[in-house]
């Protein structure tokens, strides 16, 4: 009976059609979850960018310690907007000065080069580090071709999707695949075309150009609930070679693991509920109707 069962040609075929309409969902699935992820990390690129080219500049000369402007004074006189500190663990107990040194460090250098050491008050980096200069004026020890963190500054910005409550951050998933008219559903001739990458994710037709428009309006309602303290990280280098893209990774990875430490990152799931995203769109058509 098995074989006569598996011998017919419809149930074959529905077989088959049910195989590619699972593998097909599945596949949709990972790829919504992964666009939503890609689209929060570029959010988060954008909000770092613009926060960067706001951050304040030092302002007029102040007394060391002076508050009543806001911000924080050096004893440069410069002030900045937000509170720094320095984040080079381990660094601080290498800095020695010139007079730290013994006679017979001292003699290990020329006396060109004893005298410039001797005005800059420094001893000689050791070998495999370099002395580098940050914001404030202040020279730091840092090892050769590394990056080290240098000030964190806080600032604000938009976001933190933390901020937003558990159905609050439901409703915002499904409204962003309605406004940007992601597909929901793959069917199963598109399914090489998905395969290929070649597919049109957008649908249009259940997606409107009216629906999307508002439901763009109400996810900025939720975006706006999303600001909040955002660190903006500083670092320094000093190469005595060529810098290299692995350079450039590694400060991204560094920079990338502090903020995640300051600011711990949304856990929840990022994919959107079908079922929800069907509720929302009878409330968006209802709402056109009622304009």
């Amino acid at each position: 009976m098995l074989v006569n069962i598996l011998k017919n040609r419809l149930f074959m075929g529905a077989l088959a059609f049910f195989i590619l309409c699972v593998g097909g969902s599945l596949l949709y699935m990972q790829h919504v979850k992964q666009q939503t992820a890609d689209e929060y990390k570029a959010t988060q690129e954008r909000i770092a960018q613009l926060n960067e080219r706001q951050r304040p500049k030092p302002q007029e000369q102040a007394a060391a310690g002076d508050t009543s402007q806001g911000g924080h004074v050096h004893t440069d006189g410069t002030r900045h907007a937000n509170l720094h500190v320095s984040t080079a663990p381990g660094k601080e107990n290498l800095l020695k000065s010139w007079q730290d040194l013994t006679d017979a460090e001292k003699a290990k250098y020329t006396p060109e080069e004893q005298a410039y050491w001797k005005a800059r008050g420094h001893a000689p980096p050791p070998p495999g580090y370099a002395y580098v200069g940050i914001t404030d004026g202040t020279q730091i020890l840092v090892p050769l071709n590394e990056y080290v963190i240098t000030e964190i500054h806080w600032s604000h910005g938009y976001g933190d999707t933390k901020l937003l409550s558990d159905k609050e951050y439901e409703r915002f998933k499904a409204l962003g695949l309605i406004a940007s008219q992601s597909r929901l559903v793959i069917e199963q001739e598109d399914i090489p075309a998905m395969l290929a990458g070649t597919l049109d994710l957008t649908d249009t037709v259940k997606f409107p150009d009216d629906v999307a428009a508002l439901a763009r309006e109400w996810r900025h309602e939720l975006w706006k609930k999303t600001w909040g303290p955002r660190p903006q990280i500083a670092t320094v280098a000093n190469f005595n070679r060529p810098k290299t893209p692995a350079d450039q990774e590694k400060r991204d990875q560094l920079v990338d693991a502090k903020s995640k430490e300051l600011l711990p990152p949304d856990e929840r799931d990022p994919s959107a509920d079908h079922a929800l995203i069907e509720s929302i769109l009878v409330e968006l058509k209802t709402a056109l109707q009622r304009r």
